[in-house]
C-alpha cells in the first residue's frame, strides 16, 4: 500500500501565504474597500436622517431596500460578468474588480453631496450596485492566486483582516472625523478608501497578468510553484 501523507506536509503555513505578492495585495485592497463598506453601513441611517432629510421609518426602509436590491444585483452581475471575462483570460476574473470600485466612488460622492431625496436615492443606489461586484470574484480571485491545499487559510485569514480590522475601525475613524468636522466630509474619506482599494486592486491584475504571460501556475512560498502532493 502507498503510505499515506502526513497532516503537516499538506498545511501551507500562513508566512508563505504571505509570500505571495499578488495575495498580499489583494488583503490591502480588501481592507480598504471594506473600511469604506462598513463606514456607509454604520453612518448611513445618521446620513439619511441628519443631512438628506429622511424619518426614521423612512430611513430604514430606504437604506435596507435599496442596500438587498442593489447588493443582490450587484453580487449576481459581478459573478457573472467575472467568469465571462475568465473565459477570455486567466487574469479577467480580477479584472471587474476594481472597476466596479472606480465605478461605485463618484457615484456614491455624489449621493453624499445630492440635495434631494431621490437623487440620492438613486445615486446610492447604483454605486451600490457597482460596490457589490467584488464579492464573488474576490473568493475566485484567491482560488486563482494560491495553491489547492492553502485555499481555506487564504480565504480564512482574507475575512479576518476585513471583517476583524476594517468593521472595528471604519465606524470609529469616520465617527472621529465627523465630530471635527461634518459626517458628509468624513464619508468623503470612506469614497477615497474605496478609490484606493480599487486602483490597488489594479496591481492584482497586473500581476496576476505577468504571472500569466509568464506561464507560471498558482505560486506559493515568494514565487515557486506548489509542491505536488505523492500519491
Amino acid at each position: 500500500p502507498e503510505p499515506k501523507h502526513r497532516v503537516d506536509e499538506e498545511r501551507v503555513p500562513i508566512g508563505h501565504l504571505l509570500r505571495i505578492p499578488a495575495y498580499v495585495m489583494v488583503l490591502v485592497s480588501g481592507w480598504f474597500s471594506a473600511f469604506a463598506g462598513y463606514a456607509y453601513v454604520a453612518w448611513g441611517p445618521e446620513l439619511v436622517q441628519d443631512f438628506k432629510g429622511f424619518s426614521p421609518r423612512e430611513s430604514g426602509i430606504v437604506l435596507g431596500v435599496t442596500i438587498v436590491v442593489a447588493g443582490l444585483g450587484g453580487i449576481m452581475t459581478g459573478a457573472a460578468l467575472s467568469d465571462r471575462l475568465a473565459r477570455r483570460s486567466p487574469w479577467g476574473r480580477a479584472a471587474i474588480i476594481p472597476v466596479g470600485f472606480l465605478i461605485s466612488a463618484p457615484l456614491t460622492y455624489a449621493a453624499l453631496e445630492a440635495t434631494s431625496k431621490p437623487l440620492f436615492v438613486a445615486l446610492f443606489g447604483v454605486g451600490t450596485f457597482f460596490l457589490a461586484w467584488y464579492h464573488g470574484p474576490t473568493t475566485a480571485t484567491i482560488h486563482d492566486l494560491v495553491p489547492e491545499r492553502g485555499r481555506a487559510t487564504a480565504l480564512g485569514l482574507y475575512y479576518l483582516l476585513i471583517n476583524l480590522l476594517s468593521m472595528a475601525l471604519a465606524p470609529y475613524v469616520v465617527g472621529k472625523l465627523a465630530d471635527r468636522y461634518t459626517l458628509v466630509v468624513a464619508l468623503r474619506a470612506a469614497v477615497a478608501a474605496q478609490v484606493l482599494g480599487g486602483l490597488l486592486f489594479l496591481v492584482v491584475v497586473w500581476l496576476l497578468r505577468r504571472q500569466t504571460e509568464r506561464g507560471e501556475p498558482a505560486l506559493l512560498a515568494g514565487g515557486e510553484p506548489a509542491p505536488e502532493a505523492e500519491g
